[in-house]
């Protein structure tokens, strides 16, 4: 068909983000785990109706989880960039007026008229070069466009089972997003965690200086784990240590 190598380069550049983990085969059938920089996306086949039901409500759980998630991750990035935006609007203001001022009084410390120039320039530059507003009405937008598709999940009773729909529609949006920080992202996460009281196993360890920087470096993203992952791997750690002990005979009984 004409038309199959565009539809697969469309799909390619939908899941680009995409690594597949691994297959995992159950009595039920097959289902295929990939990473995906929002979460993980679970692909599944030859699954009964039961299980296929149950995939289906995890399935939309975790997306609905997302979406609430990025909800709150452009809400802070839009917050980020409106303050910026006031900052700098303020300051080329505070000090493009210092500059006329001392200048029509022919002020002669000259050192001051220099630095409220350089001051003036500088965050303008900023301005231009970063655009704040700009950014921040991208994320305002994006906001928006989340928050109506989450009002559109919890519309009706039957929405769990326009899964496929829903899914489309996020992946259409998150083409629109610019690349996301990882630890603001996940610091998202864990307030929604708190705000939806779900176990405290579920949070993610984020050190302070990486939640310092979240707004404008990535640190060290991929050392994020939550607590259970955490937990997990100690205890798998701790298995192939005992895995790997020689194997201890019994006492001999003495006669």
């Amino acid at each position: 068909h004409p038309h199959h190598a565009s539809h697969r380069r469309r799909l390619a550049g939908q899941f680009l983000e995409m690594r597949r983990l691994r297959i995992v085969t159950t009595r039920f059938g097959q289902k295929m785990i990939c990473r995906h920089p929002r979460g993980d996306i679970v692909l599944y086949w030859n699954m009964n109706e039961q299980e296929k039901r149950a995939e289906v409500e995890s399935q939309w759980d975790g997306m609905f989880f997302g979406v609430k998630r990025t909800v709150r991750y452009h809400l802070h990035r839009r917050r980020f960039f409106k303050f910026w935006k006031a900052v700098t609007d303020f300051l080329v203001i505070a000090s493009g007026g210092t500059v006329i001022s001392l200048a029509s009084a022919q002020d002669k410390r000259t050192w001051i008229v220099v630095a409220a120039g350089a001051v003036t320039a500088l965050f303008g530059t900023l301005d231009l070069v970063i655009g704040f507003s700009d950014k921040g009405r991208d994320h305002r937008d994006l906001l928006e466009k989340f928050s109506k598709l989450e009002a559109e999940m919890t519309k009706d009773a039957v929405a769990k089972e326009r899964l496929v729909e829903f899914t489309n529609k996020r992946l259409e949006l998150e083409v629109d997003e610019p690349p996301i920080k990882r630890v603001l992202n996940m610091f998202s996460h864990n307030e929604l965690v708190i705000a939806m009281d779900c176990p405290q196993e579920h949070l993610a360890d984020i050190k302070w200086w990486q939640s310092l920087a979240k707004q404008f470096i990535d640190i060290c993203p991929e050392r994020i784990r939550t607590f259970k992952q955490i937990e997990d791997a100690r205890c798998a750690k701790q298995k192939q240590i005992a895995a790997s002990l020689p194997a201890q005979k019994p006492a001999e009984i003495k006669a």
